[in-house]
């Protein structure tokens, strides 16, 4: 592993927003998950709760404003290079989020930003644990 990479997993957030049964997701727009459909989200700054940076993440990623309301979950994701090697170390911490208001855009690290039913997530090519976290959402 490179010296200037942090050789500690680090704090993420996933932004779980559900409105009249739709869920916001985005494609990834960087690694890890490229390419992929997922919950907005992203590092928890220092100092910050996981309420907040949800509520953050949020907003820079598609515009929109959302009041995080409870802890719903953990994922631990641990990539490795080719040689097997850890390449990323994330403890996201799922978060229930209420759509408050605002139109989505694309915006940040986001290639696109979209509501999505349940029925359509199931279908799409998603990071992991994205069709569980929406399934667990939704029953709430």
């Amino acid at each position: 592993m490179p010296h200037n990479i942090a050789q500690h997993p680090k704090l993420g957030v996933l932004s779980v927003c559900v409105c009249d049964k739709k869920f916001v997701l985005v494609i990834r727009k960087n690694a890890p998950d490229q390419g992929l459909w997922g919950f907005p989200g992203g590092h928890v700054l220092f100092g910050e709760t996981l309420l907040n940076a949800a509520e953050r993440e949020m907003h820079e990623e598609t515009n929109l404003n959302v009041h995080a309301s409870k802890h719903l979950d953990y994922i631990e994701f641990i990539s490795h290079n080719l040689d097997d090697t850890p390449a990323h170390h994330f403890l996201l911490g799922a978060v229930l989020c209420k759509y408050v208001g605002g139109k989505i855009v694309a915006k940040s690290d986001a290639d696109d930003a979209r509501w999505f039913t349940l029925e359509e997530v199931l279908a799409l090519p998603c990071s992991e644990g994205v069709a569980n976290l929406a399934q667990k959402a939704i029953a709430l």
